[in-house]
């Protein structure tokens, strides 16, 4: 691999791999717009493309506002944190809210961060986002989240790790925040043998678990809006869509939950694999079980990987 030089605000590495199937699978990474992954497709022997994830445009936003597409990664948290206050090893840390889920901190913050290229190759890009403590953030403790994406002719992986570069332990968690391109009526299916139970708002109160002929979740695409926690998440999920593309994603051991979330409309799925439950920094010291929580000693490493793949199978 050769050192990136030279990154603009608005640079994109256009990752390439093939053949695969019938076509070429690409990528478009945008480091400097939060480490996203702005899109994945196969393109076609006819120029045209199919693509697995809903694509960026590319064009810079504000990082408060979003675009609800491609994929980011999700550091030093996932999901809410109730208030956007928690305590830890004697600081009672306040947390900047967003304000769309407000008075809550929202998906951690690295994804509204640029993130430095370290090395990339024609198949592969290592970025990092390294944190100092500072006002904007309120998060006290140092830290480095890097991320490795590799393409390949059988898909496209993401290797993230975050560690603690302070003096003393420090709460953490990861995942991935996909935008699965979807249409009405296609199909989703994994397997997760525990629910979380929701309570008013966006949270949740206890994990119930799933008898055994309930744990294979099968679910057609509809324009409904659903946001389900899942633990004992299998690592294996397919989406097979109407048009006869298949999509496939697993993940590693540490990304034992799963949020799936579709808005009103079905525009998109978004399927995320997290380490921890919503709110886990408040929940686990109130002595709730199984929240995935992590507290890093320091100069130790949480990682898990993600890989996504696509293939056409025309009907």
């Amino acid at each position: 691999m050769k050192q990136a030089q030279g990154v603009s605000a608005e640079a994109s590495y256009s990752l390439k791999a093939g053949p695969f199937n019938a076509g070429f699978l690409h990528a478009d990474i945008y480091p400097q717009q939060g480490g996203r992954i702005g899109s994945f497709w196969l393109e076609q022997p006819d120029g045209s493309r199919i693509d697995a994830l809903m694509p960026m445009d590319g064009v810079p936003f504000d990082p408060l506002k979003w675009p609800k597409a491609g994929c980011y990664p999700l550091a030093p948290w996932s999901n809410l944190v109730s208030n956007s206050t928690f305590e830890s090893g004697g600081h009672h840390v306040h947390l900047i809210p967003h304000p769309l889920v407000a008075p809550h901190a929202l998906h951690g913050f690295s994804q509204m961060r640029s993130w430095e290229v370290e090395t990339h190759s024609a198949t592969e890009l290592v970025m990092a986002y390294q944190h100092r403590p500072n006002a904007t953030d309120q998060w006290p403790w140092p830290f480095v989240v890097r991320q490795i994406v590799t393409l390949g002719t059988e898909g496209l992986s993401v290797r993230i790790s975050i560690e603690n570069l302070s003096l003393e332990p420090m709460p953490a968690g990861l995942g991935q925040h996909p935008y699965f391109k979807l249409a009405l009526g296609d199909r989703v299916q994994f397997e997760a043998s525990s629910q979380w139970q929701p309570t008013e708002g966006r949270f949740i109160n206890h994990l119930q678990p799933l008898p055994a002929e309930q744990i294979h979740h099968d679910w057609i695409h509809g324009e409904h809006t659903a946001t389900l926690h899942f633990s004992g998440y299998g690592g294996h999920l397919r989406i097979s869509r109407a048009d006869g593309t298949q999509i496939s994603m697993t993940s590693s051991p540490e990304f034992d939950g799963l949020v799936f979330h579709i808005p009103q409309g079905g525009a998109y799925t978004c399927i995320e694999p997290v380490t921890h439950v919503v709110d886990a920094f408040n929940l686990h010291p109130k002595g709730v079980k199984d929240t995935g929580y992590h507290l890093l000693a320091p100069r130790h490493t949480l990682s898990g990987s993600m890989t996504i793949q696509l293939r056409t199978n025309p009907i």
